[in-house]
């Protein structure tokens, strides 16, 4: 069969035709169920949605009860009703909304402290209602009440509706006794002498209730008056539906004796024909003719503030009455705190019981709520940028803060020096009550050497040992080999005296290029290194020397070489020249090496037995750090920039032939040459007193007292 060809059964029939044909056979069917289940599905949505009454139910009729309860323990309280009772709408000056339709013998029934409302509405009624109609709905498997629940009746005209059961049950009503207002009927369902269940109907009797006189305190129900004056009664006046006026049935009870100060009651009551009884009472207050009394006050916190102060009043001796606050508000207690936000004069006024007055001011002067005016100036110059704050309070100023690339730095002084240039600076004045007051300043930049302005000369340099002229490093740009020399042998700590690290940068690049050969090859240097001329810094890894025992060896023969400057000793032991060439970091557990002293000094006469042979090289803390600090290296590698290019020469252009050496004059171990002697030492200690960098220069060297700064380009005599 074809693939595409429709299914036949036996008759020749398709599906299509047997569907067709089981449709008009109940074509009427199908269609009546289809309008029946739309049907039922609208009822069903029509009866899920809220009713206006079923919103009512939770919204009017919510708060009619409310007011019913309020209203119900208001005429409790003045009617004296302490046991139960029910209150009608009548009794509770309610009025509700004729649409409502509720019964006007709704009330609220009073049981010890407790209230229920009893709302009976045509489409509403309240809890207590309906959870009797919800108890009754359980045994209606056993009986059912006959007639309304509740039931509202005139007492003559009640009669008992009965229940509906079956036979073999019997009904117990007990105790029936309606009364006026509200009442329940209890009837006890019981089979073969036993209690299966009970019901219970409301009724309410409509009989008018019995109403409560009326009494009036005529005047003010407290009173004050003076010791030794005459109490006279103000009067009253009492009231009965029924009765009339009861005014001379009120019967008062109570003594004031004026000539005692203290506090005194009168009580009133009437009782009516019907025997209900309303009281009152009425306080009288006996006081001194003559107050005399004593006001303090203290403030907290005393000393200056940015926030609020708080005035503690405080009033001693009898009589006092009360205190009114600057606001306004009367305060009762003797003592009494106001919480103030600027400095001023507040007044208050203290009463006393005759209600005298008398007006206390309080002046408050320590609230400062307004920052400093801070103004700033921030200088680059010879290395550092110098900054200072000009803050202006009616205050003294507790603090300053200088905010310099991020960094915070607090200090009672209004200038504040920062080694290097400044990329972003912040400055804060904090005055005595805590106020600050902040601005930026614009770093300005100003030339440290005037009138020096060299091109790059474009050296490059190799780092050789000192005897193998193995390669430590290759192709060092100088100005970069010059950031390991000066960090190397300053250090370049906190607060290094610029005036010196330029001049000694000047003199170390003057010497560099003096022993790097630079006449015979001015573009590129090789020096030979035994120690210091291996230092290298790098930002991330920090400042080092080059490890290698090679170097060791070379400062090992440096020392032998040297020991005629010495008395004939080795200028170095093995543990010195250790330390001079280890790298960073050079803990004990990383860093450290052995190095072993060469034979070739080892069996030199000059090489005592009792020297050691080997050393460990540790790290030198006192010259060497962790990553260089950032502030650090960008100071160190400034100046260089700043002095680029710059040297030593003399009078007549040429380089300068300077020694080096880092002992002060006069020093018994200190190497000497009297032509090229270079003191750093003395030269620092000019600095910190003063001196110029020119001054600087010409500490250097002995032989060129008239050395003079220019730049490499203007050098003679170079090939």
């Amino acid at each position: 069969m074809n693939e595409k060809e429709e299914y036949k059964d036996f008759n020749g029939l398709t599906r299509k035709d047997k569907i067709m044909d089981f449709y008009y056979k109940y074509k009427n069917y199908i269609i009546l169920f289809g309008v029946i289940f739309i049907i039922g599905f609208i009822v069903a949505i029509l009866t899920l949605l809220p009713t206006q009454d079923s919103k009512m139910s939770s919204g009017k009729y919510k708060d009619i009860e409310r007011i019913m309860i309020i209203n119900a323990q208001n005429y409790a309280k003045n009617n004296k009703v302490e046991k139960q009772e029910y209150i009608s709408l009548n009794n509770l000056n309610i009025k509700i909304d004729d649409n409502l339709n509720c019964e006007a013998l709704s009330g609220v029934y009073k049981d010890g402290d407790s209230y229920y409302p009893y709302l009976i509405c045509d489409k509403y009624v309240s809890k207590p209602v309906q959870d009797v109609v919800d108890e009754n709905e359980k045994s209606k498997e056993y009986a059912i009440l006959l007639g309304k629940n509740p039931y509202i009746v005139n007492q003559t005209t009640y009669q008992e509706k009965g229940v509906k059961k079956d036979d073999k049950y019997q009904v117990n009503i007990k105790d029936v006794d309606i009364d006026n207002g509200l009442n329940f009927v209890t009837y006890y369902i019981n089979s073969n002498g036993k209690n299966v269940t009970s019901l219970k109907r409301i009724v309410i009797v409509e009989n008018e209730q019995i109403k409560y006189p009326t009494l009036e305190l005529l005047g003010n129900k407290t009173r004050t008056i003076l010791q030794g004056s005459t109490y006279k009664e103000t009067g009253y006046k009492a009231h009965d539906e029924e009765d009339g006026d009861i005014t001379s049935s009120v019967i008062v009870e109570g003594n004031v004796d004026t000539s005692k100060v203290g506090t005194y009651k009168v009580s009133y009551s009437v009782t009516n024909s019907k025997g209900k009884t309303v009281t009152d009472e009425r306080t009288i207050i006996v006081n001194r003719s003559e107050i005399d009394l004593k006001v303090t006050h203290s403030i907290s916190p005393k000393e200056l503030t940015n926030k609020q102060v708080t005035i503690d009043i405080k009033v001693n001796g009898d009589g006092f009455k009360s205190v009114e606050l600057p606001d306004g508000t009367e305060v009762t207690t003797s003592e009494a705190s106001y919480t103030v936000s600027k400095s001023d004069t507040y007044d208050f006024v203290i009463y006393d019981i005759n209600n005298n007055s008398e007006a206390y001011s309080v002046t408050v002067k320590n609230i400062d709520t307004t920052p400093p005016s801070v103004t700033c100036t921030a200088d680059y110059e010879k290395g550092s940028t110098n900054i200072k704050i000009i803050a202006k309070d009616t205050n003294s100023i507790n603090e300053y803060e200088y905010v310099v690339d991020g960094k915070s730095n607090k200090s009672t002084k209004e200038t504040y020096s920062y080694n290097g240039k400044a990329e972003s600076v912040e400055v804060k004045a904090k005055d005595a009550a805590g106020n600050v007051g902040s601005t930026t300043c614009e770093v300005q930049s100003h030339s440290i050497i005037v009138g020096k302005n060299c091109k790059d000369p474009d050296i490059s340099v190799d780092v050789t040992t000192c005897f193998l002229n193995q390669i430590i490093r290759s192709n060092i740009d100088l100005e970069d080999y010059m950031i390991g020399t000066v960090y190397g042998e300053e250090g370049a700590p906190p607060g290094m005296n610029t005036e010196f690290l330029k001049a000694f940068i000047i003199f170390a690049r003057t010497y560099t290029l003096s022993r790097g050969g630079y006449k015979s090859s001015p573009h590129h240097l090789k020096l030979k290194t035994c120690s210091s001329d291996q230092n290298w810094c790098d930002y991330e890894k920090g400042c080092y020397r080059e490890q290698t025992q090679a170097m060791f060896n070379s400062c090992m023969q440096f020392s032998i070489d040297r020991a005629s400057y010495n008395g004939g000793k080795p200028y170095y032991t093995a543990d010195k020249c250790a330390n001079r060439v280890t790298t960073f970091p050079g803990t004990k557990s990383v860093g450290q090496q052995t190095y072993y002293v060469p034979s070739s000094v080892t069996s030199s006469p000059i090489w005592p037995a009792s020297y050691a042979t080997s050393a460990t090289g540790t790290h030198n803390t006192s010259m060497w750090h962790p990553p260089i600090k950032e502030n650090h290296f960008e100071f160190i590698k400034g100046l260089i920039e700043e002095t680029a290019g710059l040297v030593l020469m003399t009078e007549d252009n040429k380089l300068a032939p300077v020694g080096y050496h880092l002992c002060s004059s006069g020093a018994p171990a200190c190497y000497n040459d009297t032509d090229n002697t270079m003191y750093p030492d003395i030269a620092l200690k000019l600095a910190q007193q003063g001196a110029t960098m020119d001054d600087l220069i010409k500490k250097y060297s002995k032989k060129y007292p008239n050395a003079k700064v220019g730049c490499i380009t203007d050098l003679t005599g170079v090939k």
